[in-house]
């Protein structure tokens, strides 16, 4: 007589099976373009201080300040020699100015230069060396 819940034969127990995929379900290696799947597992992103990016700031110091020029001192020693002419040229290395300076002959102009790396260092220069030039007349 059989009960409920028994298996006909007392031999044989109920299994369980798990479907097991065949090799066509299976998904297929994950291939990176050029690259190998070794290769691709060993890419690591280099650090930020490596290419020369700080998470910390350094300021650094300002460098010396250039002397201050009052242009209109400036204007005004132009206007007491007569300066008739100024040019500016800058320079790779800074700036040159050439002023012209009246003489006794209105046809000709006796011009002064001087080179610095700024222009009101130049003009300043410039400047003192025309103050000299006109003393000696």
């Amino acid at each position: 007589m059989m009960l409920p819940g028994q298996p006909a034969h007392p031999q044989m127990q109920p299994q369980t099976y798990a479907p097991q995929p065949t090799p066509w379900q299976q998904p297929p290696p994950a291939k990176t373009r050029g690259v190998s799947g070794a290769m691709a597992a060993k890419f690591a992103l280099p650090s930020p201080e490596s290419l020369g990016v700080s998470a910390y700031l350094h300021v650094p110091a300002p460098a010396a300040a250039p002397p201050q020029v009052d242009w209109n001192q400036i204007q005004d020693r132009m206007e007491r020699l007569g300066v008739l002419k100024y040019e500016k040229d800058r320079l790779p290395g800074g700036v040159r100015v050439v002023l012209l300076l009246p003489t006794s002959d209105p046809k000709l102009g006796q011009p002064v230069s001087a080179q610095a790396e700024t222009e009101a260092a130049a003009v300043v220069m410039a400047l003192d060396a025309a103050e000299a030039w006109a003393r000696k007349r």
